[in-house]
């Protein structure tokens, strides 16, 4: 099966931490305003695809003989069988936990992660430290020669046919049986020889601390056949009772177990989870201040400093620091050294 763009997991993944981070237009590049790292990103993905282009078969075949041995390890969902973290999220990447407000802890084997260059994986330690996946995360996962017109899937400019009674993708809250709305697209720049990667957009932010179940169903391709179940989703399937957590939410939202293409579901992180490193870096570092200014010096001052500034003021400031500091020990699966100083939170023993 052709394999799709790793970098596109990466941004489901970095989606933890940037929950409302949004793509940029060309034209946006143009402005001084715009953040130029997601334009960089952009063009170095363009010039990435053309130097990939040639190492697709052998890499893919690489890939999809690691990923085989993944799945029999239990690391890997075999329901999609495009990439190790297909489908996206999914609560096949958690463990049971509860000390968490979810009751859920994210578990992603380093084996699991895409991998650079240097096919060292990414590390994903803070991670997994999440009681579920991002509120405002896009779902990922791949469907073979998909044709959206011909399935009727919603797309950005009519959201609203996502509630439909026949919506061909349907998202039910597990909870209260709610139907949450999206935008469905297939990625617009896949490799060449790739097959492009269906995302799934949610309108409206998802509801933090609830679990959602996701089925896809009566998909139709490029020449208008019915796209089929893959063989492990097909076994599950049969073996769906009105009470299993992802099938029975579907059955009573109307979604028959016997049309599903594929369906999963994931938890959505707490509202702990998703803020509560900040605000306690917020109120730790505005408590140790005691209602004073933080200790500064000033370096230099210089008046009429250009046609703009009238005066410019240069110096130092001394702010709490809450990241870590260096221990110079090598990762055994990665490679790497993870006190490189700055890099991560500074956690006390035992704490998230």
């Amino acid at each position: 099966m052709p394999r799709l763009r790793p970098a596109l997991l990466v941004l489901g993944l970095l989606a933890l931490g940037l929950p409302s981070v949004a793509s940029a237009a060309p034209q946006d590049c143009l402005s001084p305003g715009f953040d130029a790292a997601f334009c960089a990103v952009s063009e170095a993905g363009s010039a990435a695809q053309q130097v990939e282009a040639p190492l697709i078969a052998p890499r893919d075949a690489a890939r999809s003989a690691a990923d085989a041995a993944l799945v029999k390890a239990g690391l890997c969902d075999g329901t999609d069988p495009a990439a190790c973290l297909l489908p996206f999220p999914s609560d096949f990447f958690t463990r049971a936990d509860p000390t968490t407000p979810t009751g859920r802890r994210l578990a992603i084997s380093p084996l699991a992660m895409p991998r650079n260059a240097s096919n060292r994986p990414i590390d994903p330690t803070e991670l997994n430290r999440n009681d579920g996946w991002s509120p405002g995360t896009p779902i990922l996962t791949s469907v073979p020669r998909l044709d959206l017109t011909r399935s009727a899937i919603a797309g950005v400019t009519d959201p609203g046919a996502s509630l439909s009674p026949e919506a061909p993708i349907v998202i039910v809250d597990a909870a209260t049986g709610e139907r949450h709305p999206y935008a469905a697209e297939l990625d617009a720049h896949p490799t060449d020889g790739e097959q492009p990667l269906l995302i799934v957009r949610p309108m409206v932010n998802f509801t933090d601390g609830h679990r959602y179940v996701i089925g896809l169903r009566h998909l139709v391709d490029t020449s208008g056949a019915q796209i089929k179940a893959g063989p492990v989703f097909a076994a599950r399937r049969a073996a769906a009772t009105p009470t299993d957590r992802v099938f029975g939410p579907l059955t009573r939202a109307g979604v028959a177990a016997t049309d599903l293409f594929l369906a999963w579901d994931f938890t959505i992180a707490s509202t702990q989870s998703t803020t509560g490193r900040m605000i306690h870096i917020r109120d730790d570092a505005f408590a140790s201040l005691h209602g004073a200014a933080p200790a500064f010096t000033v370096g230099a001052v210089t008046d009429a400093y250009s046609g703009q500034v009238s005066r410019r003021i240069t110096g130092t400031f001394s702010v709490p620091n809450y990241l870590n500091t260096p221990v110079n020990a090598q990762d055994p699966v990665l490679g790497t050294d993870p006190g490189l100083p700055g890099t991560r939170f500074l956690y006390l023993p035992g704490s998230d």
